[in-house]
């Protein structure tokens, strides 16, 4: 099975159907600190068209903005206020092409994510919204992806709803810094999981492995042959796990990253 890697960013103007509500909340634990409670929802337009046949696969990560109406997000600045957060992600829009078609969500997050030179925008220590997904389409397209975003906030007078962005933006790429720890720790946890027996999971966390050194790659200033190198490692890893299939993919990962 063949596996691809797609490195998309939607912009805001991919983002619709946008909905936000917020109410003002106390913490049970002191009456004296006021909290708020944000809901974000919307669609986010993915395009993922694959007709490659049964043994194709298409992974990507989708990185978007939260926004709270088309062309708003909200910036923080400070401590940071996120005391919790939670996502719900499903496919919203597929274009069967046979009866074969999977297409699935693998996973998602959100985090307070560092944005630099927004247009409008004073400061380079802001911080916002990203929402972050691992989705797959294979024999088939995906063109929508829904989310629903609840977040609790302290402190809500650092909340600041900033000017209206171009349609164009999109969040800034991880710092070279931190890809590279995202990898590593991948890399971690899947050796952790082959040596507990839990082989299933093991898969997953070695193609999001894979993909996570693939972006590093990507990213200018990056050291391609250790890259590389660590792509390797982890094939050997999978093939003495009897991951034969995932171990061939970490290969030619390997091979494309060096050719690139």
């Amino acid at each position: 099975m063949a596996i691809k890697y797609i490195n998309r960013r939607p912009s805001l103007e991919d983002v619709a159907s946008i909905g936000h509500v917020e109410t003002k909340t106390v913490d049970p634990k002191n009456s004296a600190a006021q909290q708020l409670l944000s809901v974000y929802t919307g669609w986010i337009s993915v395009g993922m068209v694959n007709h490659n046949g049964p043994d194709n696969t298409f992974r990507d990560q989708i990185v978007s903005f939260v926004p709270i109406s088309p062309g708003f997000i909200e910036t923080f600045t400070g401590e940071n206020p996120l005391l919790g957060v939670t996502v719900a992600v499903s496919p919203a829009s597929v274009a069967l092409d046979e009866s074969n078609t999977i297409f699935a969500v693998d996973g998602a997050s959100v985090a307070l994510e560092r944005q630099t030179a927004l247009p409008g925008v004073a400061g380079d220590h802001l911080f916002c919204l990203v929402l972050r997904m691992n989705v797959a389409i294979q024999q088939g397209e995906l063109l929508r992806v829904t989310y629903q975003v609840t977040a609790l906030w302290n402190d809500v007078e650092q909340i600041t709803e900033t000017p209206a962005l171009p349609g164009s933006q999109v969040p800034i790429q991880k710092p070279l810094e931190s890809l590279t720890a995202d990898a590593q720790a991948l890399h971690t946890l899947t050796r952790r999981l082959i040596a507990d027996g839990d082989i299933a999971q093991a898969r997953v966390a070695a193609l999001d492995t894979i993909q996570a050194f693939r972006q590093i790659a990507a990213t200018s200033g990056a050291d391609v042959a250790w890259v590389a190198n660590n792509v390797l490692i982890l094939s050997s890893d999978l093939a003495t796990a009897g991951l034969a299939g995932e171990a061939a993919l970490a290969r030619e990962a390997a091979a494309a990253i060096t050719s690139e």
